[in-house]
């Protein structure tokens, strides 16, 4: 983060850090506008500006910035899911350790975790649960501004969704609106589609009481494919910043994650390279945590799984199973590549019967070859029978 002078006191930018909290509050997804506003305190937490203290507006602009950046990092990441105080202050625990080096990232942390606090307490008041309500009915009512606002968006982000959810919430309000509450609510709504969006496919996304209809379901199924997307530009932006090494590493923790759950994910790479993709996300990256960006490895693996020539000569499901034992007791098979193999095998099949059966309907002489009646006059003479 950007270094203070010498004449800076760990405890000094502590508390300098920790008294932008109102600030942060009232600023949260302008971070332009909280680093306006976070150079005062900043500069008075810290002694003023100048020589003698060793800071100046410039390293106090950046010094905002950073640590706007790193709460951010920190809520997206770590805490954005947490819906109970007490696992927060777990959370809080668990990470001081990587934090407390450096006083404005351990400043950061505590500023992540009391905004999280102020929000869920917020959210638990007649206030925050009238609010919550109102704008849920709102953008169910404006679903079609909704779904046409977030799909022209190219490389859209979390942050970028919550603002703009927040945005069309404002609007419901209207005036004397509570900024940080609203922006408390379009994040709740937008961790709801993200839980949504990161199930497995074989998880239904339909309610179990099929009555269940409510505004909630209604925009949460809208914003679902937007946070999917949203997280996947995240991911992909995080892995690009990665050496080989490390994408080395991601690639190797995936491949023993798909070796022990292969039984979950390959009957779903014949439904295409996307549901493929979600089926291999969900297990890997189990909600809430964040999504890795893996699609560059899990892409040549359908491709190749899909023009595989293994089971080629099977014409039924017992020889396909026949070759695929055969096949197992092989020295050096890949079973990630067979299981796929053998699911797009049995997925040609299926289809192949399928077409079969449709055929033999339409081709079918009902009435010549099996008596059925031709019209509803000879059908009910046959029933008064």
């Amino acid at each position: 983060m950007e270094k203070m002078g010498s004449g800076q006191t760990r405890k000094a930018v502590l508390q300098g850090v920790k008294s932008l909290l109102s600030i942060l509050m009232e600023n949260w997804g302008d971070p332009e506008g909280f680093k306006a506003a976070a150079v005062e305190p900043l500069s008075r937490a810290l002694g003023g500006t100048g020589a003698s203290t060793g800071t100046d507006p410039k390293n106090l602009e950046g010094l905002a910035e950073q640590v706007y950046l790193v709460t951010s990092q920190i809520r997206n990441l770590q805490i954005r899911h947490i819906d109970n105080h007490p696992d927060l202050l777990k959370a809080q625990k668990a990470l001081e350790p990587a934090f407390a080096a450096n006083p404005a990232r351990q400043g950061s942390l505590w500023l992540a975790v009391r905004m999280r606090q102020e929000a869920l307490s917020l959210l638990d008041t007649p206030e925050g649960k009238t609010t919550y309500g109102r704008i849920v009915n709102g953008l169910d009512e404006q679903r079609a501004l909704v779904n046409k606002r977030f799909k022209e968006t190219d490389q859209l982000t979390l942050d970028a969704l919550e603002t703009g959810v927040a945005l069309i919430g404002a609007s419901i309000l209207g005036k004397g609106r509570n900024k940080f509450l609203i922006v408390t609510v379009a994040a709740e709504i937008v961790e709801k589609a993200r839980k949504q969006a990161r199930l497995h496919p074989s998880q239904t996304d339909v309610p179990a009481d099929f009555s269940d209809n409510s505004p909630e379901t209604r925009i949460v199924s809208a914003l679902e494919e937007p946070a999917r997307q949203a997280e996947l530009t995240e991911a992909r932006q995080r892995f690009s910043g990665l050496n080989d090494h490390q994408k080395g590493a991601r690639y190797e923790a995936l491949r023993k994650v798909m070796l022990k759950n292969i039984s979950r994910i390959a009957p779903y790479a014949p439904h295409g390279f996307e549901t493929f993709c979600l089926a291999v996300e969900s297990i890997a990256f189990p909600y809430p945590a964040p999504l890795e960006w893996v699609r560059n490895f899990l892409k040549p693996l359908h491709a190749n799984a899909r023009q595989s020539t293994t089971f080629d000569k099977c014409r039924t499901e017992k020889s396909v199973n026949y070759r695929y034992q055969k096949i197992q007791e092989e020295r050096g098979v890949n079973p990630v590549m067979l299981e796929l193999a053998r699911s797009f095998a049995m997925a040609t099949l299926k289809t192949a019967q399928e077409e079969t059966v449709k055929n033999f309907i339409v081709e079918v002489n009902l009435v010549g070859e099996f008596k059925w009646p031709a019209d509803m006059d000879e059908l009910k003479e046959h029933l008064q029978q």
